[in-house]
C-alpha cells in the first residue's frame, strides 16, 4: 500500500490459486535503457506514452460518471474515439447501431450488468446483428452487419475470486481491475487494436498541471490518485469536487435502500464508492467499502457493525476534501471580470472554426488549447451558457457532444 501497489488472490476449488502482486515502477533514465529495441518493446509492451491508436473506436460501458471521466482521459490520450454507454442495455443497443473496434465493459451496473450484456452481444453476433468494420475493395472501411467476434474486455473495482473466470465464460476476451492502471490497459488495447509508436516529445496530451503541487489531503494518497489520471491535475481536482457531490449524502441514501429491502442497490452504491475511492487514492476508505460490499453480498448479519467505521472513513474524507480544495469557478458564467480583455462575436467564431477539425478527428489536445485561449477573454452575454457547456464537454472528453454544441454556436 505504501508503494501504491496491490496484492490479491484468486482461488477456485479443484483448479488452484493465483497470487497477484502489482507494484508501480518508473521508467529508467534514457541513457540506462536497453539499447536492444526488442528488449525495450518487451519491457514496455503497452507504454501509454509511446503508443497511439488513432482512428480506433471503443465503446465504454460504465455507469459511474467519475469513472467515465478517468477512462475517457486515458483513451483520449491514445487518440481513441470513445462512446459511452451507461449500462449493459445501452451497450447492446449501441453495437447494433454503430461499429466498434473494442468494448470496455464494467461488470456491476444497473438495468443490465456487464456479464448479461456480453452474453447478449455474443448471441446477436451469431445472428449477424452486431456491426463490424469491413474494408471494401476500395480500401475504405464500412460498417456492415456480419457475424464475427467483437473484442470485449471486462473491468471491475477490486475483482474478487472467480470474477475473471465469470467474465471469460460470458464471452469476454480479457479482464482489467479498477482503478485502471495505465500500463495494464494499454497492454490490453495493444492486443486488440492496431497501434503505432509516436515521439512523445511531439505528441503528448496536456497534463493539466498548474505547476504548483496539490495540497496534502488527509486520508488520500494524492500521488496514487494522480497516477490513475496520468498526472492530470485539473481532472484530478475535478474528480475530488465531484466526490463531494456524489457521496456527500451516501449514508442517508444507503440506509434508506436497506430499509426498503433494496439490498442490491445498496451494495452497488458501496461498490461504486469502493471503485472511486481507489481511483482517488483513498485506500483505507476503499478497503472499508470493499469489506462492506463483501458482507452485503454474503448476507452476513454483522454487516451493521461495519457501517460506523465506513461512515467515519467517508465523513473524514469528505471533510478533508471540503476544507482543502478551493471552490471551482466557471469563468464563462462570471458577469464581470475586469482582468480579462473583451472579445467580439467575430473573434470567438473564428476560434470556434479552428476547433471543428480536431473535434471531428477526436483530437482533444488542440481543443483544450483553444479553450484555454478562449477562457483568457470575456465574451458577449449570449455565448456564455454555450461556452460553459462546451468547456465542460471538452474537459470531460465528451467530444461527440461538443461537436453538436459547437455547430449550434456557429449557426
Amino acid at each position: 500500500d505504501l508503494m501504491g501497489g496491490e496484492i490479491h488472490v484468486e482461488s477456485a476449488p479443484g483448479q488452484g490459486s493465483n497470487f497477484i502482486v502489482r507494484l508501480p515502477f518508473g521508467r529508467m533514465p534514457e541513457q540506462s535503457q536497453a539499447v536492444n529495441s526488442e528488449s525495450a518493446t518487451a519491457a514496455h509492451p503497452g507504454d501509454a506514452e509511446s503508443l497511439r491508436f488513432d482512428g480506433a473506436s471503443v465503446l465504454l460501458v460504465e455507469d459511474n460518471e467519475m469513472n467515465q471521466q478517468v477512462a475517457m482521459e486515458l483513451l483520449a490520450k491514445a487518440g481513441i474515439q470513445a462512446t459511452v454507454a451507461n449500462h449493459g442495455r445501452e451497450a447492446v443497443e449501441q453495437v447494433q447501431r454503430q461499429s466498434f473496434d473494442l468494448v470496455l465493459m464494467d461488470i456491476q451496473m444497473p438495468v443490465m450488468d456487464g456479464l448479461e450484456a456480453a452474453r447478449e452481444i455474443r448471441r446477436l453476433e451469431g445472428e449477424g446483428k452486431v456491426l463490424r468494420k469491413q474494408v471494401s475493395e476500395t480500401g475504405n472501411p464500412a460498417a456492415v452487419a456480419q457475424p464475427g467476434p467483437l473484442p470485449m474486455i471486462a473491468f471491475t473495482a477490486c475483482s474478487m475470486s472467480g470474477d475473471h473466470e465469470k467474465s471469460l465464460a460470458a464471452g469476454m476476451n480479457g479482464h482489467l481491475d479498477k482503478p485502471i492502471e495505465l500500463a495494464e490497459m494499454f497492454r490490453a488495447l495493444q492486443r486488440w487494436l492496431p497501434a503505432k509508436p509516436v515521439n512523445i516529445k511531439q505528441r503528448t496530451l496536456g497534463s493539466g498541471a498548474s505547476g504548483a503541487s496539490l495540497p496534502v489531503i488527509p486520508g488520500i494518497n494524492v500521488d496514487v490518485g494522480l497516477r490513475h489520471v496520468d498526472g492530470n491535475q485539473n481532472l484530478y481536482q475535478k474528480l475530488l469536487r465531484q466526490f463531494l457531490t456524489e457521496f456527500g449524502d451516501m449514508e442517508r441514501q444507503f440506509l434508506a435502500e436497506l430499509q426498503e429491502g433494496k439490498t442490491e442497490d445498496a451494495r452497488r452504491r458501496v461498490h461504486n464508492l469502493k471503485g472511486v475511492a481507489g481511483a482517488l487514492g483513498a485506500s483505507d476508505l476503499q478497503k472499508a467499502a470493499a469489506q462492506m460490499e463483501l458482507d452485503l453480498g454474503r448476507g452476513e448479519s454483522n454487516a451493521d457493525q461495519r457501517l460506523n467505521p465506513l461512515w467515519q472513513q467517508l465523513q473524514s474524507i469528505l471533510l478533508a476534501i471540503a476544507t482543502t480544495m478551493e471552490p471551482e469557478v466557471n469563468s464563462f458564467e462570471l458577469r464581470t471580470d475586469e482582468s480579462r480583455k473583451a472579445g467580439t462575436a467575430e473573434q470567438l467564431k473564428a476560434m470556434l472554426e479552428q476547433m471543428k477539425e480536431p473535434l471531428l478527428q477526436y483530437d482533444p489536445l488542440p481543443c483544450q488549447e483553444l479553450m484555454e485561449a478562449i477562457r483568457s477573454k470575456t465574451w458577449p452575454e449570449e455565448f456564455r451558457i454555450n461556452l460553459a457547456e462546451l468547456d465542460r464537454q471538452i474537459g470531460n472528453y465528451r467530444l461527440t457532444e461538443a461537436v453538436a454544441t459547437l455547430e449550434r454556436m456557429l449557426l
